[in-house]
């Protein structure tokens, strides 16, 4: 019985030997086996998740062959999709009218158009915009849209945006 009292007693320290071993690589800056990642997962505690916001909202388009990322955006839904788009020296409104069907249509006339500091282009020629995907749960409208617009001082004059990409654009 004194034996086994021993052998319990020496497989305790051994234990408390590894845990104690565990708890230190997993501050060591060292990458070891029993870690999922650097000091984290597995013996250690769990890693921090990646990024809370899982979402990345993108909004891009070519502006006459020039490639051009907004970041300043707004989409509202009541109940025409309006996607109005900004940078310092191009402000855009698009209506995709209403519906929540995926695939393609032509972008409404009525509240579409653009202007610059020198001009407006409030006629549009043609322009369609097709929905990818529509997340309901968390407001998210995805898609391509192509348009061109004819200057109201000058008719030989047109703002084209062609190429044009946004996913994950949240709505209001």
């Amino acid at each position: 019985m004194k034996q086994l009292n021993t052998f319990i007693l020496g497989l305790l320290i051994v234990a408390l030997i590894f845990s104690c071993k565990d708890e230190q690589s997993c501050s060591d800056g060292v990458y070891s086996p029993e870690e999922e990642e650097l000091d984290c997962g597995g013996v250690c505690p769990p890693c921090p998740s990646e990024d809370p916001n899982p979402y990345s909202p993108i909004l891009l388009c070519k502006v006459n062959d020039s490639a051009v990322i907004f970041h300043d955006y707004i989409l509202n839904k009541n109940p025409e999709w309006i996607l109005n788009f900004s940078n310092d020296s191009l402000n855009v409104s698009l209506n995709f009218g209403a519906g929540d069907s995926l695939g393609a249509r032509d972008i409404n006339p009525v509240n579409s158009g653009a202007s610059t500091a020198t001009e407006t282009y409030s006629t549009l020629v043609n322009g369609t915009v097709l929905f990818s995907e529509i997340n309901h749960t968390d407001n998210r409208l995805s898609g391509f849209f192509e348009a061109k617009f004819l200057s109201n001082s000058d008719p030989n004059d047109t703002l084209i945006l062609t190429n044009g990409d946004f996913e994950d654009i949240l709505w209001e």
